[in-house]
């Protein structure tokens, strides 16, 4: 099974949504005045966050194996130094990080990998279609042409909270916390304001290395299962 939901029978995954039904504004249509209160389209910068806590090693998803060596280029930035600190934001740096997840999500459009490539789970940088990995991928390889360092971009997969489907997202490690680039909605959100369940990520300062997120808990077997498939 792939990372992004379960396919709904309509054409389109039902927990990686992001352009056809996760942000409403993406094709015209005016949020809801619930959305708008909530900030989801606002351009302003995250408030506080907290960091994760890592937990157990993982194995990473098999699709990301592949992905290593299919394109080995695409994991090279993933061979994360040792004690590197976590971003220091500033307003320019902010800007430039809700500029690029608003464009890489406005300029990707969402299908299903089985839709793309034929088989449940394919990881690459998206072109012009792609899943909710592809969009995570794109957009570290881009932040990491901006200067921000590859050991603060860190792949994490969780489970919404909607249909328990399967969500992979690119987290932020900065000084004020952990932050969610998402394709489901343009905002950046502190990580446990998501409303995601995260499982597990990559390890800060550990090449190649996925780990659990230890306050969350252990993730469940089967799923850990179906990763590995």
């Amino acid at each position: 099974m792939g990372l992004c939901g379960v396919w709904s029978g309509f054409g389109q995954l039902s927990g990686c949504v992001g352009v056809v039904l996760g942000a409403a504004g993406f094709l015209g249509v005016a949020a809801t005045p619930d959305q708008a209160e909530a900030g989801w389209f606002s351009r302003s910068v995250p408030g506080q966050s907290t960091s994760m806590v890592e937990g157990a090693h993982r194995a990473a998803p098999k699709a990301y194996y592949r992905m290593c060596d299919r394109q080995p280029a695409l994991c090279n930035m993933d061979r994360h130094a040792p004690g590197v600190t976590a971003e220091v934001m500033t307003k320019q740096r902010w800007r430039t990080v809700i500029d690029l997840n608003e464009q890489v999500n406005d300029q990707i459009i969402e299908r299903n990998d089985l839709h793309v490539f034929g088989v449940s789970d394919y990881w690459t940088v998206g072109h012009r279609y792609g899943d909710c990995e592809d969009y995570t991928i794109t957009k570290k390889q881009a932040l990491i042409a901006q200067g921000f360092a590859p050991e603060n971009l860190l792949y994490g997969v969780s489970r919404n909270t909607w249909d328990r489907g399967y969500h992979a997202v690119l987290i932020l490690r900065t000084t004020d916390g952990d932050y969610v680039l998402d394709n489901l909605r343009d905002r950046i959100l502190p990580w446990e304001d998501t409303g995601l369940d995260f499982v597990m990520r990559q390890a800060a300062g550990e090449a190649m290395a996925w780990v659990a997120v230890a306050d969350r808990g252990a993730p469940p077997e089967q799923m850990l299962s179906m990763l590995a498939q």
